[in-house]
């Protein structure tokens, strides 16, 4: 019996130019291999924890940066704090994948081919909107990946794992 991969949609696009700017919606991102999503803060070395990694010599893999719409859900069920999709400051949400699902498989999006690595939530955005978040996102902080392939990807593009 073989089972299958599961898929889900993209339901927003974000990116801003960088650190402590808010985040800005977008029809569609281009991915850049081996940088990230062009104008982004850290396709351009201007993201939070871009200084800090380089200083401890990290090669940074969060190329693009995806959490769960029904992560925002669960922040609003379980807690009442309402965060839009520009909040939780990642590059994609998803609609129906577990993010977990990904971590260390290659993932398309689009006309992008990717690679996800495990995260946590980043304090960042406790400074950002003045409320404790982290303890709560650490439930689903989301996912961190690698561009294998760069190309466009748009909101409703579907995202499945690659076998």
């Amino acid at each position: 019996m073989t089972s299958t991969p599961q898929a889900g949609s993209v339901a927003g696009l974000h990116r801003t130019p960088r650190a402590m700017l808010p985040m800005r919606s977008f029809p569609e991102l281009r991915l850049l291999a081996g940088q990230g999503v062009e104008g982004d803060r850290y396709a351009t070395g201007q993201g939070y924890l871009t200084q800090k990694l380089l200083g401890l010599g990290v090669t940074d893999q969060r190329h693009v940066t995806f959490f769960e719409e029904e992560a925002l859900q669960m922040v609003f069920n379980e807690h009442g704090i309402a965060l839009t999709m520009e909040d939780h400051r990642r590059n994609v949400t998803t609609r129906g994948i577990s993010m977990p699902s990904l971590v260390g498989k290659h993932f398309r999006v689009g006309e992008a081919t990717l690679f996800g690595f495990a995260t946590t939530p980043c304090k960042h955005i406790e400074e950002m909107l003045g409320q404790r978040l982290v303890p709560i996102m650490m439930k689903s902080p989301g996912l961190n990946a690698r561009i294998v392939v760069p190309g466009v990807i748009r909101v409703g593009d579907v995202i499945e794992a690659l076998a």
